[in-house]
């Protein structure tokens, strides 16, 4: 299951399904009282998933908890545009059941999935698809970390997932307050918990 988190960006949105034409299973989570997505249809196999606006962790975690039996799950943003055609597929046979794959977002490649495919049994092994203690940034981070540690990154360079990195109001309204910090925290007392988690998984 693909999780496409989208505020006010029906454009961005349209462009993303236009380009990248993704054909596994997916749902775009959307605020509540955001009404700009009206009559927009969506893919086979696509729906969109309405709820109380929040954080981005927030929204990704209730996500789960509403499909909580999926093979994998992704995280992709709205700004993002991928090929080849079959890019998600490749990904999702990729993960597995407990490893992370990744594509080539056109600036970090190899050093950071910043969007992210994972095995459903290793999200399921950890609670959650953004780690609770952030508001916005470093879910990936943490992904790559534990992907690195662990042993279980698939990093496929030969699919482009370009982050186009939209700044706009939605981007400014991001809840980051902290997340450095937490981040830091994170890594000394907790981040070596995880990796062991996921490679019992293996």
């Amino acid at each position: 299951m693909i999780f496409l988190q989208s505020r006010k960006r029906r454009q961005s949105l349209e462009r993303f399904f236009s380009f990248s034409k993704p054909t596994e299973r997916g749902c775009v989570l959307i605020d509540d009282d955001d009404d700009s997505y009206e009559g927009m249809s969506l893919p086979a196999g696509w729906g969109f998933h309405q709820a109380p606006r929040a954080s981005v962790v927030i929204i990704l975690n209730r996500a789960f908890q509403a499909y909580p039996n999926e093979p994998y799950y992704a995280q992709i943003g709205d700004d993002y545009v991928c090929q080849p055609e079959g890019w998600d597929k490749v990904l999702g046979d990729a993960c597995g059941s407990h490893n992370i794959a990744w594509g080539d977002d056109g600036r970090f490649g190899p050093k950071l999935c910043t969007s992210f495919f994972v095995g459903g049994d290793l999200v399921r092994k950890l609670g959650f698809i953004a780690h609770p203690s952030f508001g916005h940034l470093y879910v990936d981070t943490v992904w790559w970390s534990i992907a690195k540690g662990a042993g279980i990154g698939r990093y496929h360079p030969e699919i482009s997932t370009k982050h186009l990195k939209l700044i706009d109001k939605t981007y400014h309204e991001r809840t980051v307050q902290g997340d450095y910090e937490t981040f830091n925290k994170l890594r000394e007392k907790e981040l070596s918990e995880l990796i062991n988690i996921a490679v019992s998984l293996k």
